[in-house]
């Protein structure tokens, strides 16, 4: 009887671990990266670790799936015996049922849709114990890098995956949008596609720039600029390369209609 209550206990133990397995790496993973930069930066020690912990994916994840499956392999294991010490011949089939079940709620679906809809908390109450955990699986991690180098080969796509990723993001967030959203999309993607453009694309020559000599009189200055297409032209004083300011048309619009309120 006690060795029941013992390999219940355990089987019980091994089904939290394996929980919290699957939830850290969904809270790490989930965790935004604004938030840990910012708390790392007045001092959250736990915040450094998160960092730390996403910056090295490839370690973390790997810790995490040999604990993960060492857990739950023991724990099904377990099950097993006893069902079968229980139940003879049927013992393999209701353990495989029971624990099918119990690892899949409490092992996977509850622990992970807590860990996402706490992401950042919940990344920093783990990332203490994960790093450890991280740290003594190391060389096994790094046999299981090893043995995935061989069989699949180094990922060389990176990086155009993640610009795809990017240009996917901004078309999203930019469908059915006014104006303004479509220009900022615009400017978005042009970002991404500065490697590709020389100086003289994105720059406009000083000759051809229209600019407001600030020794004009009044009346000259309004009229070049009611004329201009542009909201914004550079002043300068009696050279062109004397570049003083920049003239904002809507406040000088705005002043001449308080000079002028009647009109």
């Amino acid at each position: 009887m006690f060795e029941h209550w013992t390999l219940l206990v355990s089987i019980l133990i091994l089904i939290l671990a394996s929980g919290f397995f699957s939830s850290s790496e969904t809270g790490l993973t989930a965790a935004s990266e604004a938030k840990m930069r910012q708390l790392a930066n007045n001092g959250n020690r736990n915040a450094l670790l998160v960092e730390k912990l996403k910056n090295d994916k490839d370690s973390l994840i790997s810790a995490i799936l040999i604990g993960n499956n060492a857990v739950n392999v023991l724990a099904s294991a377990l099950a097993t015996s006893a069902a079968i010490a229980l139940f003879k011949d049927s013992g393999v089939f209701i353990a495989t049922l029971v624990m099918t079940v119990l690892i899949t709620i409490f092992a996977e679906v509850l622990p992970k849709t807590y860990a996402i809809k706490n992401a950042n908390k919940f990344a920093l109450l783990v990332a203490s114990p994960i790093r450890f955990i991280v740290i003594i699986l190391t060389p096994l991690s790094i046999t299981m890098r090893w043995i995935s180098l061989i069989f699949l080969g180094k990922n060389t796509e990176i990086s155009e995956d993640r610009e795809e990723e990017l240009r996917g993001m901004i078309e999203l967030h930019s469908d059915n949008s006014d104006s303004e959203q479509r220009e900022k999309k615009a400017m978005l993607s042009s970002v991404l596609d500065l490697s590709e453009l020389t100086v003289d694309e994105i720059m406009t020559h000083r000759g051809s720039v229209s600019m407001v000599n600030v020794e004009d009189k009044p009346k000259d200055i309004v009229s070049f600029v009611l004329n201009s297409p542009h909201t914004r032209l550079p002043i300068y004083s009696g050279k062109p390369e004397n570049i003083i300011g920049v003239l904002h048309v809507k406040d000088l619009l705005r002043s001449l209609q308080n000079s002028n309120p009647e009109t």
